[in-house]
């Protein structure tokens, strides 16, 4: 499958090279774009071939256990259900191959932005679809108000996510924090626990987002505190600024849930 997907690309990346008009920028863009693609075809793969792995030992476990006298049925449906929802997931995963995470102009423009915006204050993932901002320079220390220059960023975000290739996708703001906890009186007050800061600082940036004309209905906001880090924070109670950031995932509206 994979061999087959690489040569699709390819013969398409051909394609666009002999058509007339097609620009340097355009060819290193969707050069670009096929190398993520194949990347993201091998790691998908990969775990097929996990969740294949592990479907198999469970049909075999089921087997020999289903053989047994005296094995309740409880333990026989339990197994039976396990082994379901790794074919499930296998299935799920294989209608990802070849499948793009976001629209090729949008992902460009998105890549140009955070190339202008600098390594320094933001990333951009182009096999997730997400963007990484870094809080030391989002916010100040302990707060959850946006820097002037932040803001400027974001505000350029928006005008990307408002693209006609953009509409068809959502926004997940996430908020994390390093380990410190919260001592300043003035700053718990307004933010009791690091749970708080990372939440108000998705806040912030949302509202950001909505100032700058992305309808609120295609915002959403989370916060994991200090538990999710990227990098262990340091001994000495300096945290680790790796920690200290807010992450922007661009999700298809049609992978959001709704209750």
């Amino acid at each position: 499958m994979k061999q087959c997907v690489k040569f699709y690309l390819s013969i398409c990346l051909v394609g666009m090279l002999l058509f007339a008009g097609c620009s340097s920028a355009d060819t290193d863009r969707a050069a670009r774009r096929n190398q993520v693609q194949f990347e993201r075809i091998s790691e998908l793969e990969s775990m097929i071939d996990l969740y294949k792995r592990q479907s198999e030992k469970a049909q075999q476990e089921l087997a020999a256990n289903s053989s047994l006298n005296g094995l309740h049925d409880q333990k026989i449906a339990a197994m039976v259900a396990a082994l379901k929802a790794k074919q499930t997931k296998i299935e799920e995963l294989s209608a990802l191959v070849g499948q793009s995470a976001l629209p090729i102009d949008l992902s460009s423009a998105l890549a140009s932005w955070a190339q202008e915006a600098g390594s320094e204050l933001v990333s951009f993932d182009e096999k997730s679809g997400m963007v990484r901002f870094k809080s030391d320079l989002t916010f100040k220390k302990g707060a959850a108000t946006v820097t002037a220059s932040a803001a400027i960023n974001l505000k350029a975000f928006s005008e990307i996510m408002t693209m006609d290739s953009a509409k068809g996708f959502d926004i997940l703001i996430v908020g994390h924090t390093d380990n410190i906890p919260i001592e300043r009186p003035a700053t718990k007050q307004k933010h009791p626990s690091n749970w708080h800061l990372s939440v108000h600082r998705s806040i912030s940036v949302k509202n950001e987002l909505e100032k700058a004309q992305i309808a609120p209905t295609r915002l959403a906001v989370k916060g994991y505190g200090e538990y999710r880090p990227l990098a262990p924070n340091a001994a000495n109670l300096k945290g680790n600024p790796a920690n200290r950031r807010v992450e922007i995932f661009i999700v298809a509206t049609s992978q959001v849930e709704t209750k």
